[in-house]
């Protein structure tokens, strides 16, 4: 139990990347809309993994899916 949804996003944020099956290490990358709330987002910066802001589609606010497939790189974890 946490005490907040800010609280949440870091621990699952950091149980993931302690997590050895995933193999999560400092500096990988994980894409994510560039709209979004910094307390989703900061917990991947406290635990060093490095985001990477996709386009969003401008009716619908979700990201661009094909500008997905354009980012993904060999540090890309998630998306």
């Amino acid at each position: 139990m946490v005490n907040s949804g800010s609280s949440a996003n870091l621990l699952g944020v950091s149980a993931m990347k302690y997590k050895k099956k995933l193999n999560i290490k400092n500096d990988d990358e994980f894409l994510a809309p560039e709209i979004g709330w910094s307390n989703s987002y900061s917990p991947f910066i406290q635990n060093n993994l490095k985001l990477r802001f996709i386009d969003v589609d401008l009716n619908t606010f979700s990201i661009c899916s094909n500008e997905i497939r354009k980012n993904i790189t060999r540090k890309t974890k998630v998306f």
